[in-house]
């Protein structure tokens, strides 16, 4: 007699969010019991993640000394990494079976959970790094350079998008172009804050004033994108508009919580630390379940474990002692451990192989538009203003920057089947 059990037989795969996952029994999945026992150890997560951050380490190492000379920024050597230990490298000039081993469901699980981690602590070190007083001694000009670098592009580079969209050649893709030129418009105060630490202008006042002006664009856009996911649930997905407007308004819950609950804990804790000391160990256990417990409670508000993330690390004092005490203490882990897991789940979705020369033209042009609309709302109100030609442009090229953060939102979009593989390779 057949035996009819409701329990499923492990292994087995399923689909969530376009994404392939492999469940199967913990004990069996994550290590591996040796090769003498005729065990794969490519096929468990711990071996394998081990193998992974180790190559990413040295090929971004190598790579870095390559482009030393070019005085390009990490990033650019961090995601050639990423590239090159992806589908465009490594799939089509090896075995496909080996690469399909390594980027499975179920490897690419703990990569996963890492790649978030790591987006929680960048967060958090970008927060800590970043002084918001720069915003009111950088006066009127950021506020102007802050919103024309959000408008104009969004103005020249969305209808473009639209345009395209009615044509009958670029139809089946419309949706994505629109996309593309909303998330090409915005910038990113984190990858600003980046580049201008790569390129040691973090304190200059060319630097002071990029970072405020992103900061103000990176807020307009966040306001904007905010509007528009409100009108996307109430009109398009028909979900109760006290409903969306509550989810929403948890942001604002945890910005009154992270100011008038946190941040007096953080001071307080500064005045604990001795003229010229460093932060001990208790400090920074304190801090780290702070940052566990505000990304904790993003998460069960609806908002990503980032986002209270960095409302922590704006909340605290920027410099000596406590700011730059945990940058310091941090950024070594960050670095080592949590940003090549990144930049390995970054570099497995990006194919080159899957470009079309008719998709990329438009998408190219989505992206001149939105460059050229920040370089101009940049250049213009800072050549108006007095700044040399030289230091203008250089602010543009500035603001025009992406990094990490942007590809996570094009990674969003890539999970959520608004984009594919082809156009975030594209980027």
């Amino acid at each position: 007699m057949a035996n009819y059990s409701a329990q499923p037989v492990m292994p087995f795969n399923v689909t969530y969010f376009f994404t392939p996952f492999t469940c199967e029994y913990l004990g069996f999945s994550v290590t591996s019991m040796g090769l003498f026992r005729k065990d794969n150890p490519l096929m468990h997560p711990i071996p394998l993640l081990t193998l992974q951050l180790g190559t990413v380490l040295l090929v971004s190492a190598i790579f870095r000394i390559l482009l030393k000379p070019l005085k390009q920024a990490r990033f650019v050597s961090e995601m050639l990494t990423g590239i090159f230990l992806g589908p465009t490298i490594l799939q089509n000039f090896s075995y496909r079976t080996f690469y399909e081993s390594l980027s499975s469901g179920k490897e690419s699980v703990t990569i996963d959970v890492l790649e978030l981690l790591s987006l929680t602590y960048i967060a958090f070190l970008v927060g800590v790094r970043t002084d918001i007083g720069v915003i009111r001694a950088s006066g009127k000009l950021s506020w102007v350079i802050g919103v024309a670098a959000f408008a104009v592009p969004v103005a020249m580079a969305v209808p473009a998008a639209y345009a395209l969209g009615k044509t009958k050649s670029y139809a089946s893709i419309a949706p994505s172009l629109e996309a593309i030129s909303i998330l090409e418009a915005t910038t990113s105060f984190q990858v600003t804050s980046f580049l201008l630490e790569d390129l040691k202008l973090l304190n200059s006042e060319i630097g002071r004033l990029a970072l405020s002006a992103s900061l103000i664009c990176n807020l307009c856009g966040l306001i904007f994108k905010i509007g528009s996911a409100i009108i996307s649930k109430t009109i398009v997905m028909q979900i109760g508009a006290m409903q969306v407007i509550l989810s929403e308004l948890s942001r604002l819950v945890l910005v009154v919580v992270v100011i008038f609950i946190c941040r007096p804990i953080l001071f307080w804790m500064m005045k604990k630390i001795p003229e010229g000391g460093t932060i001990k160990e208790s400090q920074l256990t304190l801090v780290s379940v702070m940052l566990f417990a505000i990304a904790f409670a993003s998460e069960v508000m609806g908002a990503q474990a980032y986002f209270g993330a960095m409302l922590l690390g704006l909340a605290i004092p920027a410099g000596p002692p406590l700011g730059s005490g945990l940058a310091e203490k941090l950024n070594i882990f960050v670095v080592a451990i949590l940003l090549p897991s990144y930049i390995i789940d970054a570099g497995r979705h990006v194919n080159l192989s899957l470009v079309q020369t008719r998709t990329y033209g438009a998408v190219e042009m989505i992206i001149f538009l939105a460059y050229l609309g920040k370089l101009m709302a940049s250049v213009v109100p800072a050549r108006y203003s007095g700044m040399p030609y030289k230091d203008s442009f250089s602010l543009g090229l500035i603001l025009c920057s992406q990094g990490f953060f942007d590809i996570l939102l094009f990674k969003r979009a890539l999970k959520f089947s608004v984009r594919n593989s082809q156009f975030l390779s594209f980027f």
